[in-house]
């Protein structure tokens, strides 16, 4: 039996096994490297979707600050938190408990002279044509 452990133990034999073993070796670290490399790709795709998201966003704030230096912003601003008008405008304040209770009995509401009866044609004309009638 002793014969048969040192028959196997040659160099013919030691060899091929050691090589397997190296093959093998070389094997599951390339395996290995290949994983932590997708697992770094992933990383980098991911921070550069992030990236691409910021400098979406960055535009949108440039964007938004090139909106407020504009005189459009300036004027919109001034109506609502001002309280202003341009020229020929008249302002209307509304008090707050108007607008956030559920009724608008609070509201005083300004009678109109109502609009004059039309016939089913000449609302037609009206619609189609922007005819206006002469009013009296």
């Amino acid at each position: 039996m002793l014969h048969k452990i040192r028959s196997f133990f040659t160099l013919d034999t030691m060899l091929p096994l050691l090589a397997v073993a190296i093959a093998l070796s070389w094997a599951w670290n390339s395996v290995g490297a290949m994983q932590d490399n997708f697992q770094f790709q992933r990383k980098v795709d991911e921070l550069r979707q992030h990236n691409a998201v910021m400098e979406i966003e960055n535009k949108s704030l440039e964007y938004r600050i090139a909106y407020y230096k504009t005189k459009e912003f300036a004027e919109l601003s001034a109506r609502e938190n001002l309280n202003k008008a341009a020229p020929g405008e008249k302002v209307l304040v509304v008090p707050p408990s108007a607008y956030e209770s559920d009724s608008v009995s609070s509201l005083a509401i300004m009678p109109t002279k109502p609009a004059p009866a039309r016939s089913n044609f000449q609302q037609w004309m009206f619609f189609l044509f922007r005819q206006h009638r002469a009013e009296s």
